[in-house]
């Protein structure tokens, strides 16, 4: 049976934190409730015979007591009496609730309980007395308020940010004190029928300098993930706390809940939580919304600090300044500016001087854009299909519809613009997620170059400036699919964006709504390119495409033509280039970055003794660190991993980010390379390195997922690692827990859908989405025919249903069409020839390596998270087994039982 949703608002410990312990501990709670009697407290009144304190109704049960109402008979007020529960009465527990007490009366605060009395009734039980508020709690406000009808004080966001403030206040003093609360939530902040609004309930607080951690407790629905792993608290811990329960207030709905307890807890675990809606954040203030999904952050690192972090994005909302945990844009600065001086600007009558004052703000921004980058040199609007005579379709496939360039394609859509801009520029766009569709990319490309071969259109030395990659999950930079750089801004369904590229100098940055959120720099500058958009999945919408070209200027710095010559490949002409510089300017900072460029091009030509040469000059100069990394690859190359571990070791520690940062690069780099080509006996050592030294670095956060999983640690994927949501589902897969995928991430379509299918649920998938493993469920359910209604016979889930039916000569024939991949496996089936495909083609040479039989071959042509990677392993598996190598032979095993997709 299912659990009810009241049994998770309950304040339980660390042992209940499962659907059947849930159940049974709030049973034994609603028992003693029933069956508890009301205390006799001690002591004569003054008021005349009688007690002091005469105890009333029971008003509420918490983890470690019962709370009565009771009357004060000598100061004729009603007090409240918490007294320890009759089952709690051995040493160990009264212990325990006196240090409630204690710590409570210790937290003297105007949102805090006052505690008065502390003492034993005359059945010997520990009871302390404490201020008793009329009012009600906020939860009993969420719970007679609707979305459409909120109740004070739920119907203002003004209001909503006012209690949240006093709460926050609380909860920063308590802070300070080094004490956490544990168990906020709406049941526990106290709404005054006069105003006032307390954080009550304490007995599940603990200290953070008393040596042991504190022991756990919670309330489902609002802890922390880190409460529901029976994981360390802190003071971010609190912080969530307060952000879900913050969203509760603001949405009128929990942030994580399934019926399914097994499954709640699953999602707990992890920090999953369904994001507001288009129609949620309509109404209330984006930027108050984004304040608690900061505080929600699956990961400690991701929330604030503590409450007084928190506190300071509240007070910065109410006066009218920008938060730090929104973007927002110019006009949204604008529009809060007006509010926060819209007094003073209309009692003075100023209309006009208002307007003004707007006009002036935009035009100065205006003009210092103009300033730095001149008026744009094209701008595209997709007003009509006219656009296709001006930009090439590289992949996918685009749409005209209202107006804006709409991508249609299941996968990924790329359209270039048919002209190479030379020097340094900046590229802004208008972006959306449309309701309902996918999420992922809202992208712009930079390639060097592009190359026609016939139909097709190849990018060379191809950049991607992320916004929303991998499903939407986060930002970032990649270079050949090497992540530069990465940030966690995630775009929002029904939300336009205004996008901006910069790619000028040395230096790429992505933009969104003015907000800096990605940055690489590049030892080479950057020269002439072609620009593209790309977008993911159908429903990806641009428009208002602005191109803005600085040119080259009349004067550019001596090493620039070198650098140009670098990214055109002409490595030796680039040397002569950059000798030429450095004779030129000797002694200068000029004559030092030639140096280093000269011996970065031999390097990269692995001639090192031609670089070292170069290089020479620059041991002591603001150069070493750059000289040391480059040394790095060389140690790699040469199996010297001792040597590579100190040397990043050490060049983490280094105080400029950039260089540490680089440093991360290189550790990517290696582990990359550990992974393609049988290196993960070393692995251990290198993710030892990482927990050390870089685990700050999110640009890693990819790079150390792929290689948690290819070593077979799925587990810390998904406690360490959960805004990876892409990889979490390939941890999930590879646990064998294909259920949570369908549970916590149906925002991960690809892996989603494969989950339904392991899970009997293909029916749930959408065909209009991903017509193949729609296609491939139905013939997991014995339903070839509909299978061939959605997808075309030419693939090999056709041949599959073709099979099912019986009509394999069918199935042959439409593969044998197809060429690539399927063309190799019905070569390999019949006894034909295989081709030689082309350099750019590694899937297709890596399989056909396969069928030949040298497995080793093949994995120098994929990297690790190629869907052939599994069947390469479980190869060389079989091939180190026949050679008696067992270590080697059980490792690789290990990497296939490990690998996300494995079929076949």
């Amino acid at each position: 049976d299912r659990i009810s949703r009241a049994a998770f608002t309950r304040t339980v410990p660390a042992s209940a934190f499962a659907p059947d312990a849930l159940d049974r501990h709030v049973r034994a709670l609603d028992a003693r409730a029933d069956g508890g009697t009301a205390p006799s407290l001690p002591g004569g009144s003054t008021a005349g015979s009688g007690r002091r304190f005469v105890a009333g109704d029971l008003i509420g049960l918490g983890a470690t007591g019962r709370v009565y109402a009771t009357l004060d008979r000598d100061l004729e007020r009603e007090v409240a009496v918490k007294i320890l529960s009759e089952e709690r009465s051995g040493i160990d527990e009264a212990r325990s609730f006196v240090d409630e007490a204690r710590l409570t009366a210790s937290l003297s605060h105007p949102n805090v309980l006052p505690v008065h009395d502390l003492g034993r009734d005359d059945h010997g039980r520990v009871f302390f007395t404490m201020k008793r508020i009329a009012g009600r709690s906020l939860a009993d406000a969420i719970d007679r308020s609707t979305p459409e009808a909120p109740e004070a004080p739920l119907h203002d966001a003004n209001a909503i940010v006012s209690l949240f403030i006093d709460v926050c206040q609380a909860l920063a003093y308590a802070h300070h004190r080094r004490i956490v609360h544990q168990d906020v939530k709406p049941a526990n902040i106290m709404l005054g029928d006069f105003g006032e609004v307390l954080l009550v309930d304490w007995g599940s607080a603990g200290r953070l300098d008393g040596g042991a951690a504190p022991k756990i407790y919670g309330t489902p629905l609002y802890m922390s993930p880190e409460q529901a792993r029976r994981e360390r608290v802190d003071e971010r811990s609190d912080v969530y706390g307060v952000g879900a329960t913050l969203f509760h207030a603001l949405t009128m709905r929990l942030p994580t809940w399934h019926d399914d307890g097994e499954r709640f807890f699953a999602m707990k675990r992890i920090g999953a939580f369904s994001p507001p809606t288009p129609e949620e954040r309509a109404r209330m203030p984006a930027a108050l919304i984004d304040i608690a999904l900061k505080a929600l952050g699956a990961r400690p690192d991701e929330r604030y600090a503590d409450a007084n972090a928190m506190l300071a994005d509240l007070r910065a909302y109410q006066a009218g300044l920008a938060v730090r945990a929104h973007h927002e844009g110019a006009l949204e600065r604008l529009a809060r500016w007006h509010r926060r001086h819209a007094p003073a600007i209309w009692c003075a009558g100023a209309a006009a001087v208002m307007a003004v004052t707007l006009a002036g703000a935009l035009y100065r921004e205006h003009l210092k854009r103009l300033d730095r980058w001149g008026e744009p040199m094209f701008e595209e609007r997709f007003d009509d299909d006219s656009w296709r005579q001006r930009w090439l379709l590289q992949e996918g496939a685009f749409a005209h519809q209202d107006g804006r360039l709409v991508s249609t394609d299941h996968g990924a859509s790329t359209v270039y613009l048919d002209r190479k801009l030379w020097g340094p520029l900046a590229v802004e766009y208008d972006a959306e997620m449309l309701p309902g569709c996918a999420p992922c990319d809202l992208s712009l490309v930079w390639c060097r170059d592009l190359v026609r071969e016939g139909d097709r259109i190849v990018p060379t030395d191809l950049y991607h400036l992320q916004f929303g990659a991998n499903n939407g999950a986060y930002s970032t930079i990649i270079n050949h699919y090497r992540q530069l750089a990465c940030s966690y801004v995630q775009p929002q369904h029904g939300r336009r964006y205004r996008v901006r590229c910069e790619i000028a100098d040395e230096r790429m940055t992505l933009l969104v709504d003015g907000e800096k959120i990605c940055e690489w720099i590049d030892p080479i500058r950057f020269d002439g390119g072609y620009i593209g958009l790309y977008g993911h999945y159908p429903g990806k919408a641009f428009d208002n495409v602005t191109v803005s070209v600085r040119g080259i200027a009349q004067e550019v710095p001596a090493t620039a033509i070198g650098d140009a010559m670098v990214r055109a490949d002409q490595l030796d002409l680039a040397v002569d280039q950059y000798a030429r510089v450095a004779h030129s300017h000797q002694g200068r900072a000029l004559a030092d970055e030639a140096l280093y460029k000269q011996g970065l091009c031999r390097w990269r030509q692995k001639r090192y003794i031609e670089a070292e040469a170069a290089w020479a000059p620059l041991a002591d100069s603001s150069w070493s660190d750059l000289l040391r990394l480059n040394r790095i690859d060389r140690r790699f190359d040469a199996g010297d991993h001792d040597g590579v571990i100190a040397e990043l070791d050490a060049l983490a520690a280094a105080v400029d980010p950039t260089t540490r940062a680089r440093a991360g690069m290189r550790w990517s780099v290696a582990v990359d390379h550990l992974m393609q080509h049988d290196g993960m006996a070393e692995m251990p050592r290198y993710l030892d390195l990482h927990r050390r030294r870089f685990a700050d670095l999110t640009t890693l956060d990819a790079a150390v997922t792929r290689a948690l999983l290819r070593s077979g640690r799925p587990q810390e994927v998904l406690d360490r690692y959960p805004r990876q949501r892409l990889r979490c589902c390939f941890a999930l897969q590879a646990l064998g827990r294909s259920r949570e995928i369908v549970d916590c991430y149906p925002d991960q379509h690809g892996p989603y859908d494969w989950a339904l299918i392991e899970c009997g649920l293909s029916d749930r998938i959408d065909p209009t989405f991903d017509r193949e493993a729609f296609a491939t469920g139905q013939c997991e359910r014995g339903l070839p025919e509909e299978a061939l209604a959605f997808i075309s016979d030419e693939h090999d889930v056709a041949a599959r249903a073709l099979c099912q039916l019986g009509r394999l000569d069918e199935a042959v024939a439409g593969l044998s069409r197809i060429g690539g991949i399927d063309q190799i496996r019905v070569l390999a089936l019949s006894g034909g020839t295989l081709p030689d495909f082309p350099p750019e083609f590694r899937n297709e040479q890596a399989l056909t390596l396969l069928v030949r039989g040298d497995a080793a071959g093949a994995r120098t042509r994929v990297g690790p998270e190629s869907w052939l990677s599994p069947r390469i392993d479980a190869a060389l598996a079989i091939e180190a087994a026949a050679r008696a190598d067992h270590d080697q032979a059980s490792l690789l095993a290990q990497q296939v039982s490990s690998h996300a997709y494995v079929s076949g």
